[in-house]
C-alpha cells in the first residue's frame, strides 16, 4: 500500500510526536488504520455513510450470566436522525462555509469495537442547499467536531 510506505518513509522524522493523519476515504479502511494506530498515530478521514455504529454495550449487573455483550444498541438513521444537530460557520477550501453537524462517541464495527468520534455533517452549496451528508471518523475521540 503506498500510503503505509509514505508513512514508513518519514515515520523516523516525526520523532514520536503526535501526529493526526488526514486521508482520503480510498484508505479508510481497518488495515490502514490499525498500522497508524499502531505507530501511535491519530486517523482523520471519510467513511461510507452506511458504516456500522454502535453505542457502548451497558455494565454488566453483578451475578448477570452469560456472555458480556461486545455491542450496545446500533446506530441507525432514526437514531441519528434525533442527536442534536449543531450548525457553524468554518473556515474550509479557503472561504467561510456554512456546516451542520451531528456527532458521537461510538464503537465502529470495522475496527473491532474501537471507540471513535463520528461527525455527520452537511455542507451548504453556493445556491443555497444543503448537500447530502458525509460521515467522518477520527480515532481521535478527544477531538471536537469543530476540529475533525
Amino acid at each position: 500500500m503506498a500510503a503505509k510506505t509514505l508513512i514508513r518513509a518519514v515515520y523516523r522524522l516525526l520523532d514520536g510526536r503526535k501526529v493526526r493523519v488526514l486521508v482520503d476515504s480510498w484508505y479508510m479502511r481497518r488495515i490502514f488504520i490499525e498500522s497508524m494506530l499502531a505507530r501511535g498515530f491519530d486517523v482523520i478521514g471519510q467513511v461510507r455513510i452506511d458504516t456500522r455504529l454502535y453505542d457502548e454495550p451497558p455494565k454488566r449487573k453483578k451475578g448477570q450470566r452469560g456472555r458480556p455483550r461486545k455491542y450496545g444498541r446500533k446506530y441507525t438513521p432514526k437514531r441519528i436522525a434525533h442527536l442534536k444537530r449543531s450548525m457553524v460557520t468554518l473556515p474550509l477550501y479557503g472561504k467561510e462555509q456554512e456546516v451542520r453537524y451531528r456527532s458521537k462517541v461510538l464503537m465502529a464495527h470495522f475496527l473491532g469495537g474501537r471507540l471513535v468520534r463520528v461527525v455527520w455533517c452537511e455542507f451548504k452549496s453556493e445556491s443555497g442547499h444543503w448537500k447530502k451528508a458525509h460521515l467522518l471518523l477520527s480515532t481521535d475521540a478527544i477531538l471536537t467536531p469543530e476540529q475533525i
